[in-house]
């Protein structure tokens, strides 16, 4: 009892000052928000990166800064597609040039590899299988090779293919440029396949070419197959993608020095850059994404979310406040002491932490639905009190009395929940915490000061006396607490339902998953996220991998070649790619490529355009031997095609010949066959030209590699700072995806425990995320119950406090089940604000039953019953704004939090009334 005296004490002592210097409070507090404002717009600062969230003492922390220290760039990928590749390649070789020229967004573009440095190099970074494979195709295609080198013109290879076929075709005893020498056993046989399924694969290539020029689409050259094999790089060095049309562009971005959104403002220069280029290059797409766009995007959605479901809630909320009070002036008073409260809050975090990351960002719109019930509950108590005092100084006096203790407990507990998350190792998730709990605190002394001051000047301008008119406040309870109030009547039925919705929370309708897929958390249709999911779906592989460093060639090496080794690895790129091991052997073996490519070179004079007739019938007759010969293998049988054949098949190249006869008669039509023909003929021969001088400056006159004749872009890329070695360890799965995400990194630790890079460090900052969730739950559970039993010296009272937390919570696992809500490391950020509400809600009840012994139990058609109910709607409402963000992490804080809200209301007005009628009539509280 002494220690509810000097509380008591203390709040007449707060109500004093207030009566006494209501304009000096009022003024004061403003005073202090308004510089609050000023100093965080001047040193406020936003983080974006993802990296800032882990605490930089942990070893993944330190492993990724002291990478990011060596190669301190991330980049952007800009992915340009267009129905024609070299028109995109032209767009990238102009949009690299502006960007080069950029001094402010972009300090180097990485587009394409000078090839023209490798020429002599080329065939030394083949296998030998690779070099055995060319060695055979130049040997069975000489003639060919040889006829178009004289003459490289459309009709003579044509011509030359078809003479090769019908040869090839004659006898099947003979090698020829299609088959193998056939058995005895395999003659006669109509299954046995005679053709040789890689030459297949070149005629059906070199005519989908043709027909892809005549419908107006881009070159793709057929001797990329025929001469020298595939390669991640197109002939002239871009970066592309052929099977989607797709050329890549990697921006480095400037560190420039700014307040929020530091990629931001570059990107917007970037995409600048690609409006002027689309001017001069038309009918080209370009798509941003990479970890900068990624992170841009997100706080840019997350920021617009926020202050968005801010002022929506600031809306939602007073209009509640009007239609739950029945008046305007109070409610909105009570906003604006939050709002004081919140700004408070501002200037706090602003000289204590000194910036808002993604997570902390969230701290305004927790406050609101949070903060505004301490108002109601003053508000509501307060115009009770007007109604039975004689003065607004004994109405505040009285308001202290009753609802101080149980406000000033429920803040307590709820602070404490968030302060508990500042003793966790997440650095991101103590910074909220911090920032949090200190909001409550300030919102707190807002309603305790702030707002009495500001109730008690409205009643002396309004009124001009020191008492209000009882007319000015509405006591009448509303329908809905009159059938709130109906349940505590019967508890039997209330505890039966109760039990039953608790018992079908655990039915077997599927688990409550943790999404740990980050891309999960970002808004949909933003175009960083649609094209790393189109690039993850394209290719198998997303912009984010994971990096290890060595200190030599020889070490990356064996690293490469024991990460290759693993089953999740799908590649790993380095500068050792560059650099072929076993140089001498190697160019042993490209110099005996030599003697077959002497005397080979492509002569210059100028072609004759192609006679459409011509080109018309050496490709029927193409036709024709495959139609044959397709006969033949299957035994004159005729099945239905399903689909396109395979391109190294004969129903293959005999369907991709069929489709250069549609398209001929398609453009023959049109009356422009003949111009499309000389133009395909023009880039066939430069095609040509320019890989048979690969060939032959290779194997002719092959030189060395070495790391000081790599390109610098490419030297800048994988040598740091301090010659450090940089492997990029591409996965073979979505590593956006919790277990192909962990079978990844713990594949990769077993080469080297010390592996990091973004996809490393996405999965140790998830991981140690949901750790300190856990470590701050404990926490704070520990520091609500000492606080529960201080305030009631009472076991039992305290354990009944708590039952609409965890009745709630029950029935909100129940209902995320029953809806597929999933927990995400977004969402989990609101369990403190949850289990503060839910704590608040059994403060208030078991204390007015105890101040009360009346009431028989009756709450929600009280006073109190009346803010319970309008502080629940007010924070369902503050928080189902969030409903109508973008970001999916976001929408998710809108949905689990009117859920769980709504379940700890209905516990507390339905469920937790009829217990304490009940505990009281078998005398089992006191009253």
């Amino acid at each position: 009892m002494q220690t509810k005296g000097r509380l008591e004490r203390i709040f007449s002592r707060l109500c004093d000052l207030v009566v006494k210097r209501p304009l000096m409070l009022v003024v004061g507090a403003l005073v202090l928000a308004a510089a609050s404002l000023l100093y965080s717009g001047e040193h406020l600062t936003f983080w974006t990166e993802r990296n800032v969230l882990l605490s930089q003492d942990t070893l993944p922390a330190r492993l990724y800064q002291a990478y990011r220290q060596e190669f301190p760039d991330d980049y952007l990928i800009l992915v340009l597609s267009s129905d024609d590749l070299d028109r995109s390649k032209a767009f990238a070789s102009l949009l690299g040039q502006r960007l080069e020229a950029d001094p402010v967004s972009v300090r180097e573009v990485f587009y394409r590899i000078p090839l023209e440095l490798f020429r002599r190099q080329a065939l030394l970074f083949l296998d030998s299988e690779d070099l055995e494979t060319i060695r055979t195709r130049i040997t069975k295609h000489k003639e060919l090779l040889e006829r178009l080198a004289a003459s490289p013109d459309l009709v003579t290879f044509l011509e030359t293919m078809n003479t090769q076929i019908s040869k090839a075709l004659v006898r099947t005893a003979v090698s020829g440029l299609f088959g193998e020498e056939e058995t005895e056993e395999e003659k006669g046989k109509p299954e046995k396949k005679r053709v040789d399924p890689e030459d297949l694969k070149i005629l059906s290539a070199s005519m989908e070419s043709l027909s892809r020029w005549i419908d107006g689409g881009g070159f793709r050259s057929p001797w990329k197959l025929f001469l020298v094999g595939q390669g991640s790089l197109s002939e002239d060095g871009y970066l592309v993608d052929e099977d989607h049309g797709w050329v890549f562009l990697l921006a480095y971005l400037r560190e420039v020095e700014t307040s929020f959104n530091r990629e931001g403002a570059a990107i917007e220069r970037i995409r600048g850059h690609i409006r002027a280029v689309a001017e001069e290059i038309p009918g080209v797409s370009v798509g941003i994404t990479g970890t900068p766009a990624l992170n841009s995007e997100e706080m840019s959605v997350s920021l617009r979310d926020m202050t968005r479901a801010s002022i929506l809630a600031l809306v939602l909320v007073m209009v509640l406040f009007v239609v739950g009070f029945g008046h305007a002036l109070r409610p909105l008073l009570a906003v604006v002491a939050l709002a004081v409260g919140v700004v408070w809050t501002l200037g706090w975090l602003t000289l204590t932490v000194g910036h808002l990351t993604i997570l902390s960002m969230a701290f305004g719109s927790i406050l609101i639905g949070l903060g505004i019930d301490f108002g109601i509950h003053f508000v509501a108590r307060y115009e009770a009190e007007l109604v039975r005092s004689r003065s607004v100084r004994e109405a505040l006096e009285e308001t202290y009395r009753r609802v101080g203790r149980p406000v000033l407990s429920s803040g307590l507990t709820t602070m404490a929940a968030f302060l508990a998350m500042a003793l966790g190792e997440f650095r991101g998730l103590r910074e909220f915490g911090w920032i949090a709990g200190w909001g409550v605190f300030f919102c707190l002394v807002s309603a305790f000061v702030f707002l009495p001051a500001l109730l008690l000047l409205k009643e002396r301008l309004l009124w001009r006396r020191q008492d209000a008119s009882p007319t000015s406040v509405n006591d009448r309870p509303s329908l809905l607490e009159r059938i709130l109030d109906r349940p505590s009547r019967h508890p039997g039925w209330v505890f039966s339902l109760s039990g039953l919705v608790a018992l079908f929370a655990f039915l077997p309708v599927g688990p409550i998953r943790f999404d740990y897929n980050l891309l999960n958390l970002q808004a949909r249709g933003t175009e960083a996220v649609d094209w790393e999911l189109r690039l993850v779906e394209a290719q198998g592989n997303s912009s984010i991998f994971a990096v290890d460093m060595v200190n030599s060639l020889e070490e990356a090496r064996e690293r490469t070649r024991q990460y290759e080794s693993l089953p999740s690895v799908r590649e790993v790129e380095s500068l050792a790619t560059y650099l072929p091991e076993n140089l001498e052997e190697r160019m042993e073996r490209v110099r005996s490529l030599g003697p077959l490519l002497e005397g080979l070179s492509v002569a210059g004079a100028d072609l004759a355009t192609p006679d459409p007739a011509r080109v018309e019938r050496w490709v029927s007759r193409i036709r024709f031997k495959l139609r044959e010969e397709e006969e033949k293998e299957t035994g004159g049988s005729k099945e239905p095609a399903t689909g396109v054949p395979a391109p190294d098949t004969v129903s293959g190249a005999r369907y991709r010949t069929e489709e250069v006869l549609r398209s001929l008669e398609a453009a023959k039509a049109s009356g422009d066959l003949s111009s499309r023909l000389a133009s395909y003929q023009e880039r066939l021969a430069a095609d040509f030209r320019r890989k048979l001088d690969i060939l032959t400056a290779s194997a002719l006159d092959p030189a060395p590699v070495t790391v000081e004749g790599i390109p610098e872009l490419l030297r800048k890329r994988y040598l740091g700072k301090s010659g450090k070695w940089l492997l990029q360890i591409y996965a073979k799965e979505d590593v956006w995806q919790p277990k192909p995400q962990k079978r990844f990194v713990d594949e990769l630790r077993t080469v080297n425990p010390e592996v990091t890079g973004p996809a490393v460090f996405n999965y140790e900052s998830t991981r140690s995320l949901l750790e300190a969730y856990i470590q701050g739950g404990i926490y704070a559970s520990v520091a609500i119950v000492l606080i529960l039993l201080l305030d009631f010296r009472s076991a039992r009272l305290a354990g009944l406090s708590l039952v609409p937390l965890v009745l709630g919570w029950l029935w909100a696992l129940g209902g995320m089940r029953l809806s597929r809500l999933s927990f995400n490391p977004a969402n989990l950020v609101i369990i403190p604000l949850l289990v503060g509400i839910g704590v608040d809600y059994g403060i208030h009840i078991v204390r007015h039953f105890l101040q009360s012994p009346s009431a028989e139990g009756r709450i929600a058609g009280s006073r109190l019953g009346r803010a319970i109910l309008l502080s629940s709607l007010t924070t369902m409402a503050g928080f189902g704004s969030l409903l109508v963000a973008h970001h999916q992490g976001i929408r998710s804080i809108g949905s689990l939090l009117s859920l769980a809200v709504g379940s700890c209301l209905v516990a507390a007005l339905v469920f937790l009334p009829s217990l304490l009628r009940v505990l009281a009539e078998r005398r089992a509280i006191p009253r």
